[in-house]
């Protein structure tokens, strides 16, 4: 996987009023820290990471941070850990950046891909997608994009799991293997509408001059 050179800037403090100062000039607030690395606070450029993340490994890419600070230059691996966005428009508001080894293992999650039209649903079964991704370990240069599951031969009732899933060599499935990823279920089976019970008859009451009459008799 190739490393994505992002240009980012140390920051002095964590103050409100410098974040917000910061998102006004088009830059996001962010912070690197990891194994040997003490927390930093950092900014970066809101669109040349815009364009960084439209890679095809997505949040999974692999980043080296070129930190400038006062003429200095200093270099770290590092991967996005998480990115608070605004719950109105989604812009970003901040960045975690995790520093990393290639040379160590580490947990990520992956998209899983649905390959193929199951026979179930050529037959009238509806596919139910349980898991769109699953947790795996290995090295950072190791990472797919996304893991391919064909589901070509499933009929109404099969299940496919995480153990199912075909690895890459060099992965190791975190994820609990009897977790199911995709079921062929059934096709839901309108029922009839309860035709209404007939109103019972009543039996006419005689007119009362008849009544009368055999009262009299």
């Amino acid at each position: 996987m190739a490393e994505i050179t992002l240009e980012v800037y140390t920051r002095s403090t964590k103050s409100k009023g410098e974040t917000r100062g910061l998102r006004q000039q088009g830059k996001i607030p962010a912070i690197l820290y990891g194994k040997g690395v003490s927390p930093l606070p950092l900014s970066v450029d809101g669109k040349a990471f815009q364009k960084a993340l439209k890679n095809p490994a997505g949040l999974n890419a692999i980043f080296k941070l070129k930190v400038k600070d006062d003429g200095s230059e200093d270099s770290y691996i590092a991967m996005v850990k998480d990115i608070q966005r605004d719950y109105l428009n989604e812009n970003i508001l901040h960045v975690d950046f995790h520093a990393i080894s290639l040379t160590e293992k580490i947990s990520v999650m992956i998209p899983v891909r649905l390959v193929g039209v199951s026979r179930g649903v050529k037959e009238g079964g509806v596919l139910q997608q349980n898991l769109h991704e699953i947790e795996v370990e290995c090295l950072p240069t190791q990472i797919p994009p996304h893991i391919d599951l064909d589901i070509s031969n499933l009929e109404i009732g099969d299940s496919l799991f995480a153990r199912d899933i075909p690895l890459p060599e060099g992965l190791s499935l975190l994820t609990d293997g009897g977790s199911p990823i995709v079921t062929i279920v059934p096709p839901e089976v309108e029922e009839a509408p309860a035709e209404a019970a007939p109103a019972e008859q009543e039996t006419p009451s005689a007119p009362p001059s008849e009544k009368a009459e055999a009262k009299k008799e």
